[in-house]
């Protein structure tokens, strides 16, 4: 047994990409094995039903996490979140002198400057 999770509340951002979705799986699948209660958040809804079909006793809420108000409103339905799997985040796959300035705020806000809460 890796870690004792029994009853820790465990929340996984970024649901959102289909290509990440299976090592997001195993992180969850690994989690409800150590005892935790896992949450998977992301803004894709078809993604997270995806997910909710093949692990049924996850949780999850479909939220942006560059919208703060949003964000603070899952986290409160959570309640007290012992474990964060910071698993959100975007790239604009081009050369740095050629990122717009849009994309790159983008980037540095779902990737960085989200749940820092």
């Amino acid at each position: 047994m890796l870690f004792l999770l029994s009853d820790d509340t465990t929340m996984i951002t970024g649901s959102n990409l289909a290509e990440g979705v299976g090592e997001l799986e195993s992180y969850a699948e690994r989690l409800l094995l150590e005892g935790a209660k896992v949450y998977v958040i992301g803004r894709s809804q078809e993604n997270l039903e995806k997910i909710k079909t093949e692990i049924p006793s996850l949780n999850t809420i479909q939220v942006d996490v560059t919208n703060w108000d949003e964000t603070k409103t899952a986290v409160e339905q959570i309640g007290v979140v012992d474990l964060l799997v910071n698993n959100a985040g975007i790239l604009d796959q081009a050369n740095f002198v050629d990122v717009e300035m849009d994309k790159f705020d983008k980037m540095i806000e779902t990737t960085v400057n989200r749940l820092s809460i």
